[in-house]
């Protein structure tokens, strides 16, 4: 994942809410772990972050609200 990151420009949403969400197994909470991940680049910012309700998978949905940066200038 760093070098994802380092190659790409993009970060993780978790890191604009200074949190990892656990989504991985849905099924067991004891034993969940930080397996999925939403980046952004850096013309977004996330506004929310959550984890959302099992629904039948393995991993729990990553719930997020972004909206694009303005340009500096404008």
């Amino acid at each position: 994942l760093r070098r994802l990151l380092a190659a790409t420009g993009l970060r993780p949403a978790a890191r604009d809410h200074a949190r990892l969400a656990v989504t991985w197994p849905a099924p067991i909470p004891f034993l969940q772990v930080p397996l999925d991940h939403a980046l952004l680049s850096p013309r977004l910012a996330c506004a929310s972050y959550r984890v959302g309700p099992a629904f039948g998978s393995d991993h729990l949905p990553l719930l997020l609200e972004v909206f694009p940066v303005p340009a500096a200038g404008r």
